[in-house]
């Protein structure tokens, strides 16, 4: 997969899930939560991985996640991150 395909699907899976009520999305399975660790890189401090800090939200939508995070027990990050690997492994 070119870097422009791969780009793409990623904008229109971030797309999809934010289109998505994000309060009402199940939580992942055990199974499904082993399958989207072991595709995770290595932990090496080489190993390339991005990392963002900030992402700036709606107002609404930001509430919206602290409400569903809330609900599963983890801070909005996590449950920020749990979402965008939903979205990467569905796309």
């Amino acid at each position: 997969m070119s870097r422009d395909n791969e780009a793409k699907r990623l904008v229109e899976a971030a797309q999809a899930l934010l289109a998505q009520d994000l309060t009402k999305l199940p939580m992942p399975s055990v199974e499904e939560m082993r399958a989207l660790e072991a595709a995770l890189p290595e932990s090496a401090p080489d190993a390339p991985i991005m990392v963002s800090r900030s992402i700036r939200l709606p107002l609404k939508m930001e509430k919206d996640i602290k409400v569903a995070a809330t609900k599963e027990g983890v801070t909005p990050s996590e449950w920020m991150r749990r979402r965008l690997w939903d979205a990467l492994r569905v796309a």
